[in-house]
């Protein structure tokens, strides 16, 4: 569904990312690695918040890497940012209810909220809250719920788990494990022992290079990997 091919990118002429190739079709493909690694500079890459330097972004038989992001978005790519971003003075209706109208579709507002309740059931208990209201946890939820009333085919997630605590971040990557059972999702993360047991592939990001790519348990059995990211501790 997506293909990165030799990507490079970055800000005012730097080359953040260097050579990136990547692939994310069904589950969910995971990209970790330490801060200032690159992860958000590929975010922005795909979702046309920066246009890179060179290669190529292939979305579905497109070509994206030279769209606006208002375009990427409409040919189904939904992106649900670092830390979230939720309007604070709405309620959590109308967060919802703005991003299902932004892009014309066929399907029901009351249909999709059935759908997010499912998933969140936490948002039908505060749905006419406002989002400044509800905790980091239920706001990163309303963040990706509002994310998916665009009704995408594939969903980028940036270290959606980022100042959660721990129980939190748990029940978060059951949800994000769920909702790729439906659509492809591309996920950055730092949070390594949570989230690579429920990934496809994983990647690892460091300076802007992918130093290796493989399955969950090709990283879990990766001696040099693990005392590099899982901290000496194992993995369970």
């Amino acid at each position: 569904m997506l293909e990165i091919r030799n990507l490079y990118a970055g800000y005012f002429g730097s080359k953040v990312l260097q050579n990136i190739t990547l692939e994310c079709k069904e589950g969910i493909t995971l990209v970790v690695g330490p801060n200032g690694a690159g992860k958000t500079t590929l975010v922005k890459s795909i979702n046309g918040i920066l246009r890179p330097v060179e290669g190529k972004i292939n979305f579905n038989g497109t070509e994206i890497q030279n769209l606006s992001p208002f375009l990427i978005s409409r040919l189904g790519i939904s992106t649900v940012p670092e830390r979230g971003h939720v309007f604070s003075n709405m309620t959590v209706i109308d967060n919802l209810r703005v991003a299902f109208e932004a892009i014309k579709q066929n399907s029901d507002f009351n249909e999709f909220l059935e759908r997010i309740f499912s998933i969140f059931p936490d948002l039908k208990e505060k749905l006419n809250d406002k989002s400044n209201t509800l905790s980091g946890g239920q706001q990163q939820m309303l963040s990706i719920a509002r994310a998916m009333a665009t009704n995408p085919k594939m969903l980028i997630m940036d270290e959606p788990t980022t100042g959660l605590f721990p129980k939190l971040v748990k029940e978060l990557v059951l949800k994000i494990e769920e909702i790729s059972k439906n659509m492809p999702i591309l996920l950055t993360e730092q949070n390594v022992l949570d989230v690579v047991p429920i990934a496809r592939q994983v990647s690892i990001i460091e300076s802007g290079k992918i130093v290796f790519s493989g399955k969950p348990e090709e990283v879990m059995k990766n001696p040099q990997i693990k005392n590099i990211y899982f901290g000496y501790r194992e993995v369970e």
